[in-house]
């Protein structure tokens, strides 16, 4: 919990990651979000801790009408962010280990929520300026996040994540499905610019776009 690396590393390999995918929707808006994000500004004492401002609650709240994200913001950080293995039914003082020991895990992983949490707020406004209404601009960030972060829902999970969940190895490797996700990407790029022509348009956008994806494997790696 006294460990501010999870925070950078959301902070800045999250915030690549995701630009790398808005660049796919809207390059206006990422090349803007990146700027946002990599822009150090004065930060309240308060808000270094998590705290948001007026503001930025305002954003949050819109966000919020979106379900996947109200879930992802709101839920068991633990469930979020740790492969963790699915709840059976233990005898009582077991459930009550456990309760504690999700509890601890919660609070150990609120840096990586506020890390997504500003990065989605500028993100917000990134895609406000270029045009898109509240609804559309929470939708396109839920596809983003369902791309580039780690999953909270099941049904972004892979077959590879599902076991290493059911396992109960997924508390030893906490963040694989993120780098997992960034990979898709990269693959997916790869594609794209093996199906450009020499030459065109797609093809500078291709390699763009990989480079992009590569920077943010990299980063979050890192």
């Amino acid at each position: 919990a006294l460990n501010p690396s999870p925070y950078i590393s959301n902070r800045v390999g999250g915030s690549i990651q995701l630009a790398a995918w808005l660049d796919r929707v809207d390059p206006k808006a990422a090349a803007d979000f990146l700027q946002r994000a990599m822009t150090p500004l004065p930060t309240a004492p308060g808000m270094a801790f998590g705290e948001l401002s007026a503001g930025d609650r305002a954003v949050i709240e819109k966000l919020m009408q979106n379900g996947y994200l109200a879930d992802r913001f709101s839920r068991d950080m633990a469930r979020v962010f740790i492969p963790m293995m699915s709840e059976r039914l233990n005898p009582q003082h077991e459930l009550r280990a456990r309760l504690f020991l999700r509890w601890v895990q919660t609070q150990s992983l609120q840096h990586m929520k506020h890390a997504e949490m500003r990065n989605a707020i500028q993100a917000f406004r990134s895609l406000k300026k270029t045009g898109h209404s509240d609804a559309e601009a929470a939708e396109i960030l839920e596809r983003g996040y369902r791309a580039t972060q780690n999953s909270s829902d099941r049904l972004d999970d892979s077959q590879f994540m599902l076991s290493l969940r059911e396992s109960g190895l997924g508390g030893m490797f906490p963040f694989m499905s993120q780098t997992l996700a960034i990979r898709a990407l990269v693959v997916s790029d790869i594609i794209t610019l093996r199906q450009s022509k020499p030459g065109s348009s797609e093809r500078a956008a291709a390699i763009r776009r990989l480079s992009f994806s590569t920077a943010g494997l990299i980063a979050g790696g890192i």
